[in-house]
């Protein structure tokens, strides 16, 4: 693959998307949570172009980076798969960035999520960043290597994190700290700025503090009769714990969502009408389909466990400690609840078959995104685990994670009424 230089670099549609994430706040949010994540996406947005137009340094960084880093040495940074997914769906332009990645070299059957900022780059759509970091995740070669894609079309430099697989062992967390002690070098090195270790610990312990609040939320959803949350704002609160990790505005958020939790329970209010079907989700809802899950909700279906979003190690969060801040951020790296979806298999299993049982949950969806090899390896190994240890069904779906069309939404929904039927009868056997 050889790839030109992009020349011409115009942030005008970046900065149309800011408006159009307000107009989703006004017209979609139903709750206190979501219309909070509009807000602080629109706030991120804003640092980075007004980091760029002074001049000051900008980094962008694929998911999982430890963005506290960012926070402890005064740069601006933004997530470059979830700002160009967002803002492809919404924006309605993904088959202009789909072929503009097409036009150099990427392939059709990439992972959505990462092709979507590799076509933001290709247009010169993006804004210029200092530099990009990422993370290999150990199992996602999309990406461990996107960035390097977006380096040369932008002529940045770019730095990549590497996870060991086996990361649940002191050998582990001695090899990422390491990793992050490069990272902050190459920052340094690449921005100007150096890191304040004063304000890292400081990020460390807001980071920690989300995570315990995220594991109130945890115990009080799977608990609590009918489920206090809205279906797929696991989603929501996942980025927003990722881009404001290390600052108050993520622990505000994270209270926010608790505490508006905690008022549907003490009324007794969820969001179904009546709750028939309380489900577990053992992968990312396709997130431009509100339409789908405020459909379910009238079905009487909602998402009671999201343990990609929501499962943490209470064990593990315990141990990290600020005053320690590189090995805190190598712990709080390994603690999120969606790296287990990385490997080993056994800590992700272990995570959905926990939450199906201590859920109570009657069934099992896993709408896996169709370009991501790991998801299709592992789903009917998820499945028969929820049969066996679970005594669940599970509805498996393969579908493009950045899919919002409307004749695949009717689609979604005709194989949601079928389930629910089959769910229909295994209670009426019981009974």
């Amino acid at each position: 693959m050889k790839l030109r230089k992009i020349e011409n670099i115009d942030t005008t549609m970046f900065e149309q998307g800011i408006p159009i994430m307000a107009q989703l706040r006004d017209h979609h949010s139903t709750t206190r949570a979501e219309t909070m994540f509009y807000d602080l996406t629109i706030k991120l947005c804003d640092e980075v172009m007004s980091a760029v137009k002074g001049g000051r340094p900008f980094v962008t960084n694929v998911m999982s980076f430890p963005t506290e880093i960012y926070w402890a040495m005064d740069i601006a940074g933004i997530e470059y798969d979830f700002i160009a997914g967002m803002f492809s769906l919404y924006m309605g332009n993904k088959d202009e960035i789909f072929t503009a990645a097409k036009s150099i070299g990427i392939r059709p059957e990439i992972c959505s999520a990462q092709r979507a900022p590799i076509g933001w780059f290709a247009k010169g759509w993006f804004p210029k960043p200092t530099a990009i970091v990422n993370t290999s995740l150990c199992q996602c070669d999309n990406c461990a290597q996107n960035a390097n894609i977006m380096g040369a079309l932008y002529d940045v430099p770019v730095f990549c994190i590497t996870r060991p697989y086996l990361f649940w062992t002191q050998k582990g967390l001695d090899f990422m700290v390491e990793e992050i002690k490069d990272a902050i070098s190459f920052l340094e090195k690449t921005t100007g700025h150096k890191m304040n270790y004063d304000k890292l610990v400081e990020a460390t312990r807001l980071t920690k503090k989300q995570m315990e609040i995220s594991v109130e939320i945890h115990n009080l959803i799977k608990t609590a009769r009918p489920c206090p949350v809205k279906s797929g704002t696991g989603f929501l609160i996942h980025f927003l714990r990722m881009m404001y990790a290390g600052r108050q505005e993520g622990v505000d958020y994270c209270q926010a969502f608790l505490d508006e939790m905690k008022e549907r329970v003490a009324s007794g209010k969820g969001y179904t009408p009546e709750e028939k079907y309380r489900l577990v989700s053992c992968y990312t809802f396709p997130p431009g389909m509100h339409g789908l899950l405020d459909w379910m909700e009238t079905q009487g279906a909602t998402l009671v466990a999201e343990p990609m979003y929501h499962y943490y190690n209470e064990a593990e969060v315990a141990k990290i400690d600020p005053t320690k801040p590189l090995e805190a951020l190598a712990r709080i790296f390994y603690v999120e609840p969606y790296h287990g979806f990385y490997g080993p298999y056994e800590v992700f299993s272990d995570m959905i078959i926990n939450d199906a049982i201590q859920s109570g949950a009657d069934g099992a969806v896993n709408f896996f995104n169709t370009n991501c090899r790991m998801c299709g390896a592992v789903s009917r190994l998820i499945k028969d685990q929820l049969r066996d240890k679970a005594g669940l069904s599970t509805l498996t779906v393969d579908v493009d994670v950045m899919e919002n069309s409307a004749a695949v939404e009717e689609e979604l929904k005709k194989k949601l009424e079928q389930f629910f039927l089959v769910l229909d009868n295994a209670k009426r056997k019981v009974a």
